[in-house]
C-alpha cells in the first residue's frame, strides 16, 4: 500500500466520521444512521524488506536454474577451447548477476537509489526474472555452437536478455533518482553495445559473443563497486 493511498484511505476514513458525527448531532439515534459512504476497511500494507528478501530469494533460484542449463548444454559436448571459454564465460555472468542480487537486491539500479514502492518493485522483479530466463536460454544453443557461427535467435536471446536487464534497471533508477553520470557512463553505453551486437553479430564466432556478453554485464556493475571502493 503506497503513501499516498494510505493517506486517501485515512482521510476518507476521517470525513465519513465527521458527517456521521453531524447527523447524530442534529438528534438521529446512533442506532438509525445510515450505512458508511466509503469503504472503512484497512487495506493490508506490504512489508518492504519483507518483499525485497522473498523477490531476491525468487531470482537467486532463477539462477539456480540458469547454472543448470549452462551445465547441460557441456554434457555431451567435447571440451574444446571454444567450449571451455563459452562455458566459462556462462559461468561468470551468472555468477555476476548473482553478486548484484545479493549486494544491491533483486533491482541492478544503483544502490542509492530510493526504496521502490511495491507497484514499482514488482514489474522490475519481474524484468529480471525474464531477463535472466532468456540469458540461460541463449547460453543453452551458444556453448553446443562455440566454435561456429551463433544462431540468430539465441544471440538474441543473450544480448536481449541483457538489455532487458539494463533497460529493467534504468527504469527502477528513473524512480529512484539515480545520478545523471551513471546513465551516461554505464547503462547507455552497455545498451549501445548489446543492442550492436545483437543486430550486427552475426560474423562473430560464438565463443567470442560469450566473452563480449560477459565483458558489457562487467563494465555495467563496476559503477556501484567504484562507488564503495571511493567511499572505503
Amino acid at each position: 500500500m503506497t503513501n499516498r493511498a494510505r493517506r486517501r484511505q485515512e482521510e476518507n476514513r476521517e470525513r465519513e466520521q465527521r458527517r456521521l458525527a453531524q447527523l447524530i448531532q442534529r438528534g438521529i439515534s446512533p442506532d438509525r444512521l445510515p450505512a458508511p459512504r466509503v469503504n472503512l476497511l484497512s487495506v493490508a500494507q506490504v512489508e518492504r524488506g519483507h518483499l525485497d528478501e522473498r523477490l531476491g530469494l525468487f531470482v537467486i533460484i532463477v539462477l539456480g536454474e540458469a547454472l543448470a542449463q549452462v551445465v547441460a548444454a557441456n554434457t555431451e559436448l567435447d571440451w574444446t577451447r571454444a567450449v571451455i571459454v563459452s562455458s566459462l564465460a556462462g559461468f561468470l555472468i551468472l555468477v555476476q548477476l548473482w553478486q548484484l542480487t545479493s549486494l544491491y537486491g533483486f533491482t541492478p539500479a544503483p544502490r542509492r537509489t530510493a526504496s521502490l514502492e511495491p507497484w514499482q518493485a514488482l514489474p522490475a522483479h519481474l524484468g529480471v526474472t525474464a531477463s535472466i530466463v532468456a540469458i540461460a536460454a541463449g547460453f543453452g544453443g551458444l556453448i553446443p555452437a562455440a566454435g561456429e557461427h551463433l544462431h540468430t535467435k539465441d544471440r538474441w536471446f543473450v544480448f536481449g536478455g541483457l538489455a532487458l536487464y539494463v533497460i529493467t534497471s534504468v527504469v527502477a533508477a528513473l524512480f529512484g533518482r539515480a545520478p545523471l553520470k551513471w546513465y551516461l557512463g554505464w547503462a547507455l553505453p552497455s545498451l549501445l553495445v548489446l543492442a550492436a551486437v545483437a543486430v550486427f553479430g552475426h560474423p562473430l564466432p560464438a565463443w567470442s559473443l560469450a566473452l563480449i556478453a560477459y565483458g558489457v554485464l562487467a563494465w555495467f556493475a563496476a559503477y556501484n563497486k567504484l562507488v564503495d571502493t571511493r567511499r572505503a
